[in-house]
C-alpha cells in the first residue's frame, strides 16, 4: 500500500520514558509511518538538537476514532519553524505503533486528501 501524508493541525505532547520532559506542539504532518510536530516550547530552542535526536518518546495525540496509545516515536530531525525564533519542527519516525492503526492512519490520510482536506 502507498504511504500518504496529510498536512493537519493536531494537538500532541511528547512524554520521554522517564516523564522528566513533557514538550507540547502540534502535528502538522502526519503519515503512517511518522510525523512532523511544531512545537515552540523554549526548551527546544535551548537545548542543542543532538541532546533529543535519536531520543524516543512517549506520543499522545487524538486522531479521529484511532486508539493511539502506546504509540512510540524517535525524534530524527530538528529544524527552525516558521518563525525561527520562537519554535522549531520535529521529524518524528514512529518506533512503536499498533498495525492496525498505522493501516487505518494510512487510509483516513488517503481519503482526507482524496476530499481535499489533508
Amino acid at each position: 500500500m502507498r504511504e500518504e501524508r496529510g498536512s493537519y493541525l493536531i494537538p500532541m505532547v511528547l512524554h520521554d520514558a522517564n516523564s522528566t520532559i513533557s514538550i507540547k506542539g502540534v502535528i502538522i504532518n502526519l503519515s503512517a509511518t511518522g510525523c512532523r510536530i511544531l512545537s515552540n516550547d523554549r526548551r527546544i530552542r535551548l537545548v542543542e538538537p543532538r541532546i533529543l535526536v535519536g531520543k524516543v518518546f512517549l506520543l499522545d495525540f487524538d486522531f479521529h476514532d484511532l486508539e493511539t496509545s502506546g504509540t512510540e516515536g524517535r525524534i530524527m530531525n530538528i529544524r527552525p519553524g516558521p518563525l525561527p525564533q520562537f519554535d522549531r519542527t520535529l521529524g518524528v519516525q514512529f518506533t512503536k505503533i499498533n498495525p492496525l492503526v498505522k493501516r487505518d492512519l494510512n487510509r483516513i490520510v488517503m481519503r482526507d486528501k482524496a476530499r481535499g482536506t489533508a
